[in-house]
């Protein structure tokens, strides 16, 4: 997936939901970051998974910049072939 094919995308579920259908795994702070630049990750998630897609979340454990573990959500496309929502 081409960062210029997401950003000819101007839905930011559609971005989210194109990065995980192309296999891309995606956690909270992966979605700040261009060309998503969002902090509502779960809210996009919850509209894809209500509109068909299939998405599995994963927790993993992460060490901080100050020292303490995090455990964020990662999210992945289990049926990358079910993307109805994501058609016009």
């Amino acid at each position: 997936m081409t960062t210029k094919k997401l950003l000819a995308e101007k839905c930011i579920y559609k971005r989210i939901g194109m990065a995980l259908a192309s296999g891309i795994r995606l956690t909270p702070d992966d979605a700040k970051a261009y060309p998503f630049c969002t902090s509502r990750l779960g809210g996009a998630i919850f509209h894809l998974r209500r509109g068909g897609m299939s998405i599995e979340t994963d927790i993993i454990t992460v060490k901080c910049a100050d020292g303490h573990i995090a455990h964020p959500a990662r999210y992945r496309a289990t049926d990358a072939k079910k993307v109805t929502y994501l058609k016009n």
